[in-house]
């Protein structure tokens, strides 16, 4: 799995892509921050994919 760095606002949340196995994560100011940012990307992808 490979982890980059995303051009975007701290507010913004991590984008994944699942074919190249990577992830990239804003750069968040705190733990804090980013576990709330991966949290919120978590339940909603997951509500997405249960519901197409």
């Amino acid at each position: 799995m490979q982890i980059s760095r995303r051009n975007a606002g701290e507010d913004s949340l991590p984008a994944s892509h699942t074919c190249f196995f990577s992830i990239e994560l804003p750069p968040y100011q705190s733990e804090a921050a980013m576990r709330k940012g991966l949290l919120t990307a978590i339940t909603y992808g997951a509500v997405g994919i249960l519901n197409t």
